[in-house]
């Protein structure tokens, strides 16, 4: 996890004041690919799975997140908070539920979040990728970013845009998950070099959250410090709540590996699902590495 203060060098500015637009039906549409619902507008920005079996592994995460995070994140804040990337929305709305004095954003390119959610909490779906995805948003006291899948122009433009929006003293928090395999005989770490160039040849970087504090700095921010919070890959180092979240993460490698595989390397749905399996095996039985945010 990274995370940076605002220069403050920022201008007052009006109290914000947020009208959403209807979500259009095109943002709405899925379609079924491999066995599982992709997102059909921006679906070459989001390559994964956004259907009932992905959001419900999200709340281990979530849980371990905030395990972990409690001596490092920002629990308590008044004000107007971005999240970004917001996904499922479970930030957002765990955040607003447990900071009512805020007003919590989630935000997104992709439509994949509830209707049911706290008052002090909307999702606005919004394309990111342009350079003035900020503008209605003025005054953020903490802007959180979730995964970006490697995605390093759209790292860049949500730092050039969360520099503007926020106020004086104002906070961004990132976080980000890489996989640090020192067995490399093994099937995990075959299967892991592949996904690298997958996301390579589609232009992301499994390793960016190694560059989140180097880009922090870049965009003008200061006070910036990072956190590693580290999972050993052998069972008998971990906790319970460590093992489930692992499990979990394991549980995802097609998601993952799915659609990128097949774009870039021609793999077919049976030979992906092989080599994840293969993979999650070798993993679930111990080896020597850690699984790192």
């Amino acid at each position: 996890m990274s995370h940076s203060d605002s220069s403050g060098t920022h201008e007052p500015k009006a109290h914000l004041e947020i009208y959403s637009e209807p979500i259009g039906d095109d943002y709405k549409e899925r379609e079924i690919r491999y066995g599982r619902e992709y997102p059909q507008k921006h679906g070459d920005r989001h390559p994964w799975p956004i259907d009932e079996y992905e959001e419900s592994r999200q709340p281990v995460r979530l849980q371990e997140l905030e395990q972990w995070g409690h001596q490092f994140s920002i629990t308590t804040r008044t004000g107007n908070v971005l999240d970004l990337r917001t996904g499922f929305g479970l930030w957002a709305m765990h955040f607003a539920d447990k900071n009512p004095g805020c007003r919590v954003f989630g935000v997104d390119f992709v439509y994949m979040q509830p209707w049911e959610v706290p008052l002090n909490c909307d999702f606005h779906i919004i394309d990111l990728t342009q350079p003035d995805w900020w503008e209605i948003y003025v005054d953020i006291s903490l802007v959180h970013i979730n995964d970006l899948g490697g995605d390093i122009s759209l790292l860049k433009c949500l730092l050039a845009g969360a520099f503007r929006c926020c106020m004086p003293c104002g906070v961004v928090e990132l976080h980000g998950i890489t996989l640090d395999l020192y067995n490399r005989k093994g099937p995990a770490y075959s299967f892991y070099k592949d996904l690298q160039t997958a996301y390579y040849k589609d232009e992301r970087q499994l390793s960016l959250p190694e560059r989140y504090g180097s880009e922090l700095s870049n965009h003008g921010f200061i006070n910036v410090a990072s956190h590693q919070y580290r999972i050993p890959l052998k069972s008998e180092y971990s906790t319970h709540l460590q093992k489930r979240f692992l499990k979990t993460w394991l549980d995802g490698l097609e998601a993952l590996a799915l659609d990128l595989m097949t774009k870039h390397l021609g793999w077919t749905r049976e030979r992906t699902l092989l080599e994840c399996a293969l993979a999650r095996e070798e993993l679930h039985n111990g080896t020597d590495g850690f699984l790192t945010m």
